[in-house]
């Protein structure tokens, strides 16, 4: 029993401890760009959810924030995994039109 209870502890320890380090599909690399999205048929959300879980299928998808009512979603990822258009593509193909409105490079999100 004392021997469940310290792995318990441990495990919520670990989680914790990679919350706080900000853990992310990004890489080793450090490079981080910025895309915004402007996307369409975005009514609730169930709709963010879906276009977050299609984007997070891809390489590289760090911070993804979701706007139902700007109609928009921000994504910073690895440049050198992802693209801002495939971005686009992917939430497209989950059934919401999108398109890239800004793009910032990592120099620029620096």
């Amino acid at each position: 029993m004392r021997s469940r209870r310290i792995w318990t502890v441990a495990v919520l320890l670990a989680l914790a401890v990679a919350g706080a380090l900000g853990w992310s599909g990004l890489g080793r690399g450090g490079e981080v760009a910025r895309a915004e999205l402007a996307v369409e048929k975005l009514t609730c959300g169930s709709c963010a959810r879906s276009v977050e879980q299609a984007l997070r299928q891809l390489p590289g998808i760090g911070k993804v924030d979701v706007d139902v009512t700007a109609g928009r979603a921000t994504v910073e990822f690895d440049p050198q995994r992802a693209a801002a258009d495939d971005l686009a593509e992917e939430v497209s193909a989950a059934g919401y039109p999108a398109r890239v409105t800004q793009l910032l490079s990592a120099a620029e999100v620096k």
